[in-house]
């Protein structure tokens, strides 16, 4: 049985045109918190810099974002 072998994260909008308010939307809708937090945070938010760069693992991520 074959696997998914890679998986490409794009979020700079270089390779494709990403509707990140969407993501944003999302978010807020999960949480329930309002999309300007979530916009505030995200980009404020040490956690999601440190994924970025691959200085934490996705499970770590996933488990302090959580």
């Amino acid at each position: 049985m074959q696997g998914i072998q890679n998986l490409i994260f794009e979020l700079g909008g270089v390779l494709m045109n990403l509707a990140v308010d969407r993501t944003y939307l999302a978010f807020a809708e999960i949480s329930g918190r309002p999309v300007s937090e979530i916009q505030r945070d995200a980009g404020s938010l040490q956690l999601f810099l440190d994924f970025e760069k691959g200085l934490i693992s996705a499970e770590v991520f996933r488990h302090q974002l959580r």
